[in-house]
């Protein structure tokens, strides 16, 4: 999949991503999971105690480019399929 993704651009604390339509599916998931498990930061294989446990919450957008990106959930993922 490392061809058919690749980001593009980050502006603080979003990312832009170009992906192959076919790819869309499988990618967006694995994204989204990366994303949304990024805190609590890990030191040193152990999670920081101190650290609040506040969940990420990580919308996603589609769209051809980034002037028509629409919200994009579980829905919009099927017309992909």
């Amino acid at each position: 999949m490392k061809d058919e993704v690749k980001m593009l651009l980050q502006i603080h604390d979003e990312l832009l991503f170009e992906i192959k339509e076919e790819k869309i599916v499988q990618a967006v998931p694995i994204i989204k999971e990366a994303m949304e498990s990024v805190y609590p930061a890990k030191e040193f294989g152990q999670e920081k105690d101190n650290l609040p446990k506040v969940p990420l919450a990580v919308n996603v957008e589609t769209g051809d480019n980034w002037g028509e990106m629409v919200p994009c959930g579980f829905e919009e993922l099927k017309k992909y399929l």
